[in-house]
């Protein structure tokens, strides 16, 4: 930095900070930004004591004596008070034993138009939904696109295609249906499309609160949605059959497909955002090896939760021979001193998200 200042001919009277320089020499924001992750890896290393006790004691201690009355100076340890979002030494020094949680904190160190923006303590989600993403399927929703442009236009017709290719069916024979609003927004379709106006007769296997909830779609026919989108995978014969049979305009998957394969386009304002980050999604998980590897490491993460719940009296609802490794139901303790909105909130403080007491 002090290269920098030389070369530009910048006095220290002038007081300008790094971040200034920075700016003043145009060699972009990248390079503060690489200088804050190495400060902040290294005072990791050196609270957790990884690097020797000398350096430690350097750090945390103190030389007694009496200052004048005049500000005071910004020390190194306010800058990774300040970018680790800590509230005092003893938070900082906390984080950083949690080699884990230090480390997310430095990767995820990010600035957007000068500002610098820290994302920390983000919860690990163990819900069936919302569900946790990569900061990089996070970041291709921070810009805009319009629902007509043609990069939106070609992220529709991948998004379908490579659904249908995950799916192992045919490409001529099924079609993927984009439609906005969450899961059940898109049960809601299917049943308002798939069965006639009169006469129609549907099928529910009721195993728990989502077969309650088709239950109840299909009693009242009501909509149940959020911001966002979800897909329906079906066969084109079943769909070529139900022309007018929707009574709601915006859940006609009829229309919907029609307008889709016609154009690429929504017949409504698109979830962009959404559809931009699930293109990303899809790209991480052919990055990854599709099915095979991310079932491989979802079943290792279940290993390692079962460890521990079972080490802590936790029995699972279902025998292990038939569970599967996305989600995982355990029996309500019948201990009376359990509570669990006391377990819930005490895990929400921990930053991770359980599911849901089922009755």
């Amino acid at each position: 930095m002090w290269c920098y200042r030389r070369l530009l001919k910048i006095p220290w009277t002038e007081k300008k900070t790094n971040k200034d320089i920075i700016q003043m020499a145009d060699v972009g924001e990248r390079l503060l930004q690489q200088l804050m992750k190495r400060k902040l890896r290294y005072a990791g290393q050196i609270m957790r004591g990884s690097s020797g006790p000398l350096l430690q004691l350097s750090l945390e201690g103190k030389i007694e004596r009496k200052r004048g009355q005049r500000m005071r100076r910004r020390n190194w340890m306010d800058d990774v008070k300040e970018w680790s979002g800590s509230t005092s030494y003893g938070d900082k020094k906390r984080k950083a034993e949690n080699r884990e949680e230090w480390r997310d904190m430095v990767a995820n160190l990010r600035t957007e138009d000068g500002t610098w923006i820290i994302i920390i303590h983000e919860k690990r989600l163990y819900t069936p939904g919302p569900l946790k993403v990569t900061l990089n399927v996070k970041e291709a929703m921070l810009r805009d696109v319009g629902s007509r442009d043609n990069e939106f236009i070609e992220c529709i017709k991948y998004i379908r295609h490579k659904l249908i290719d995950i799916a192992g069916v045919s490409q001529n024979e099924f079609c993927c249906i984009p439609v906005q609003g969450s899961g059940t927004f898109a049960v809601d379709a299917a049943f308002q499309t798939a069965l006639p106006k009169e006469g129609a007769k549907a099928l529910v296997i009721e195993n728990g609160s989502y077969g309650k909830r088709m239950v109840k779609i299909y009693e009242s026919a009501g909509i149940e949605g959020v911001p966002g989108f979800a897909f329906i995978i079906a066969r084109n014969s079943v769909m070529a059959k139900c022309k007018r049979n929707s009574r709601s305009l915006a859940l006609d998957l009829y229309d919907q497909v029609t307008q889709l394969d016609k154009t690429s386009q929504f017949r409504f304002t698109p979830p962009t955002h959404s559809m931009l980050a699930f293109k990303r999604a899809q790209e991480e998980f052919e990055a990854e090896g599709r099915v095979d590897s991310r079932s491989k490491r979802y079943a290792a993460n279940r290993d390692v939760l079962r460890e521990g719940m079972t080490k802590l009296g936790f029995k699972e609802l279902l025998d292990p021979s038939v569970a599967g490794c996305i989600i995982t139901s355990y029996k309500y303790p019948a201990d009376p001193n359990f509570n669990f909105p006391e377990f819930y909130n005490r895990l929400n403080e921990k930053g991770l998200m359980t599911g849901y007491k089922c009755k």
